[in-house]
């Protein structure tokens, strides 16, 4: 009797957990740092449903939920308060990653149209129109994006790839895109730092090949509220 009594209380605080977890990141403005914002709403009523779940469990003799249950109820509380919440960033790609055949899957899929003021494009218009366009074409147009820095050990001090994850659905789809970028003050920013770029695109040639290049200065800015970009 008395075990049945323990592992109904402890369904009431995994379920009031849960619910108060995601309702807490909701207000703090954190749950775009795990899932694409049209799945906002759906979260934060499956929150107060568990929340209504939990009161009237509590109010009532309802008995605990299957084990099984509790365990996955368990796992995403456990996680958030064992893993601070933070977006992804250069510690988990590398630079093979960053321009990955998941990446051109990515805006095979993605289509849109580009508007005629290139400096308004986000890096994954840019990518976009890159894999889309002629390089030729988008000689000499103006680029005005953020992103954060990566760096490879092969390139140059003054050359850094700018990075940003596209989500979809949630972190774990997330998908890294980046451009090198060719600046004076490049060597000044370290993995990680975000910045703003601010440039011309000029087609650099590498080793032989024709490869994608802004030219321009680096500033550095906070991170944005929303680090990720939505397709």
């Amino acid at each position: 009797m008395q075990r049945q009594v323990l592992e109904r209380w402890l369904s009431i605080a995994v379920m009031f957990g849960l619910g108060a977890m995601i309702i807490f990141k909701w207000q703090t403005n954190r749950l775009n740092l795990y899932i694409h914002p049209r799945y906002t709403s759906l979260l934060v009523a499956t929150a107060i449903v568990l929340l209504l779940a939990a009161l009237g469990m509590a109010l009532t003799k309802a008995p605990a939920i299957p084990k099984r249950m509790l365990a996955l109820l368990t796992i995403p509380v456990a996680f958030a308060l064992l893993v601070p919440a933070r977006p992804l960033g250069a510690n988990l790609v590398s630079g093979k990653a960053l321009n990955a055949n998941s990446s051109d899957n990515l805006l095979a899929r993605w289509k849109t149209n580009l508007s005629d003021d290139s400096k308004s494009w986000t890096l994954l218009e840019w990518t976009t129109a890159v894999r889309q366009s002629d390089l030729a074409v988008l000689r000499d147009k103006q680029a005005a994006f953020e992103g954060f820095v990566y760096r490879t050990p092969d390139l140059p001090a003054d050359e850094v790839l700018v990075g940003r994850y596209v989500v979809t659905c949630c972190t774990a789809d997330g998908t890294a895109l980046s451009l090198r970028v060719k600046a004076s003050n490049g060597a000044d920013f370290a993995n990680d730092q975000w910045v703003r770029v601010e440039g011309t695109f000029v087609p650099a040639e590498i080793n032989g090949s024709i490869v994608p290049q802004i030219a321009g200065t680096l500033v550095s800015i906070e991170m944005p509220s929303s680090p990720y970009l939505y397709p």
